[in-house]
């Protein structure tokens, strides 16, 4: 719903803010006060064409921002799936500028003009304008014949959705079979191919890390050798020189042999023992470890092959052995797959014809539906257009012919058509109806679709154009049922609709140092009977003109309540 509305260099608008409430909201004065620029305002926040016409003469901006509240889980939807954050609060901006572009935001993000209308289409039905009008979507008219069926359609409509959704499911299925199936042999032959070359590589996890450090070990094995050989020689093995081992011993010896003459020679003794000890011990470590050192060329030789032959296997199936070995196992399931695909390919066949069945069934049963659904929704709108001063008009709800088409929404495509005089075809409403006429149209099909209908701000700019007498009064009624939990925003110059406002503002306008501004009051009731007696009179207004005014007002309370 629309709660406010502000306005800023826009036509003859210097500045304005309106706040906005549910119910019937009257925007009447005087012609060419201006009474439609609220109208454009407000197309213009819910996706409407802007145009630099729109900004007031002398100033290079205009900016409208609009404040909606957004109560359902569908409009809170919507903006949470494209990523506009939002509480109870829509908040729209629209600037154009004199250059001609424009900028649109929704709570402060920029949005394109297509998103906008996607945004606020649930939220606002705009009527008076072609180019606005909802009831010119062909698209749309089955959305409006599935609501006014109810709950009976909407549970048939809902086991067609899920055979719907099956059949695309298996459809999808099978245009992958389909592609298997004409590469069949040559992916087969390329799987194969790489799930052996994969195969004989006979790779194991962390294979490379040990080959690599191998290699590091074996590349500098002759360092290794030489240098631990000379320092087995050197701590046991002294050939020109004595050994480590042979100048401990004997210093050693030396020591024991004058130990008896003093005490303090005896922990000396113990250190090197124990040191002579340790360094017999280094020596057996050098002298193993240089026997295991590996000078053999031709390992060394093998072991650079196998690293050569990892790495051009992971150049083709991955970064390391791991990831190869994940890559071959996929493709083995793929191979089996495609050899498993021909009996698949049968069995999803079979699987789509039933599913196919199914729907056919189901959508011939919500055409049957729809059709007695759209006859008794053709006499009401019918009916309702009788009181609406076009009693000669035929409404009538289209099926076009389906060759068994599966549509999302069933086998049906369908559009309104409308024969305003005898005699005249059946055409679509966009090629015959008027302005005024849609309007009431609509308000016509909004009636009988009152208690079901989720919209809930709706403005008519011309629906009481070139009525009068019984017929305004009867739009002025459908107006005010319309409107009974949803807010109705209408341009009007009738005083029998008039009356049935909740809120009523007058446009006005004056000439301001040289320049015309419009302006808009909220009316008070002493103002909403003096504006009324204008509009019954039309010039003067006379005591009987107000005494006619509250009368009509009074009956139009009576009526409301």
């Amino acid at each position: 719903m629309l709660d406010r509305i502000s306005i800023e260099n826009f036509a003859l608008i210097d500045s304005l803010e309106l706040d906005f409430r549910e119910g019937l909201t009257i925007l009447s004065g005087e012609t060419g006060a201006g009474k439609s620029i609220i109208i454009d305002a407000l197309t213009l926040l819910t996706g409407g064409r802007s145009s630099t016409e729109y900004i007031r003469s002398g100033f290079d901006k205009s900016t409208i921002t609009g404040i909606f509240s957004v109560s359902n889980a569908k409009g809170k939807e919507i903006t949470q799936q494209y990523d506009i954050e939002v509480e109870d609060q829509l908040i729209v901006t629209k600037e154009i500028y004199l250059n001609g572009k424009s900028i649109t935001k929704v709570n402060n993000k920029l949005v394109t003009v297509n998103l906008l209308k996607e945004l606020t289409k649930d939220m606002v039905d705009i009527h008076g304008q072609h180019e606005h009008h909802s009831l010119l979507d062909p698209q749309k008219h089955l959305d409006i014949l599935d609501m006014f069926g109810g709950l009976e359609i909407r549970k048939i409509l809902d086991e067609y959705s899920e055979l719907f959704n099956e059949r695309k499911n298996i459809k999808n299925d099978l245009d992958k079979l389909y592609s298997s199936v004409e590469n069949r042999e040559r992916k087969m032959d390329l799987l194969k191919y790489e799930i052996d070359e994969i195969s004989k590589g006979n790779l194991k996890i962390d294979e490379d890390e040990e080959l690599l450090n191998q290699r590091k070990k074996m590349m500098s094995a002759e360092k290794l050798y030489n240098a631990s050989t000379k320092g087995y020689e050197k701590l046991y093995q002294g050939e020109e020189n004595p050994s480590v081992i042979e100048q401990i011993g004997e210093i050693i010896s030396d020591l024991q042999a004058i130990s008896k003459f003093d005490d303090k020679i005896t922990p000396m003794l113990g250190l090197l023992e124990s040191a002579l000890y340790q360094v017999e011990e280094v020596s057996r470590e050098l002298l193993n470890y240089s026997h295991s050192l590996d000078l053999d060329p031709e390992a060394l030789s093998s072991i650079e092959m196998r690293i050569d032959e990892i790495n051009r296997l992971k150049r083709k199936y991955g970064a390391d052995i791991e990831d190869i070995l994940y890559y071959h196992e996929i493709k083995v399931r793929e191979l089996e797959d495609l050899v498993n695909s021909e009996q698949l390919f049968v069995e999803l066949k079979g699987k789509l014809s039933k599913t196919e069945e199914k729907m056919k069934a189901v959508g011939q049963k919500l055409t049957s539906t729809r059709k007695s659904t759209g006859e008794l929704m053709a006499t009401q709108i019918t009916k309702q257009l009788a009181d609406l001063s076009m009693e000669k008009t035929i409404f009538q709800i289209f099926f076009k012919e389906n060759t068994w088409e599966f549509f999302e929404h069933g086998l049906d495509d369908v559009e309104f058509l409308i024969s305003p005089n005898p005699g005249e075809p059946l055409k679509p409403l966009a090629k015959i109806a008027s302005g005024g006429e849609m309007s009431r149209i609509m308000l016509a099909m909004k009636n009988i679709l009152a208690d079901i209908d989720n919209i809930k701000t709706l403005v008519f700019d011309e629906v009481d154009t070139g009525i009068g007498g019984r017929t305004a009064q009867k739009v002025a009624e459908k107006l005010a049922n319309v409107s009974k939990g949803r807010q109705v925003l209408c341009v009007s110059h009738l005083p029998q609709i008039c009356v049935m406002a909740n809120t009523h503002f007058k446009i006005m306008k004056k000439e301001t140092q040289g320049r015309t501004v419009s302006f808009i009051e909220a009316l008070d009731e002493k103002e909403k009977i003096i504006e009324i007696a204008r509009m019954i009179s039309g010039a003067e207004v006379t005591q009987a003109t107000i005494n006619h005014a509250r009368e009509m007002l009074s009956l139009a309370q009576n009526f409301k309540s």
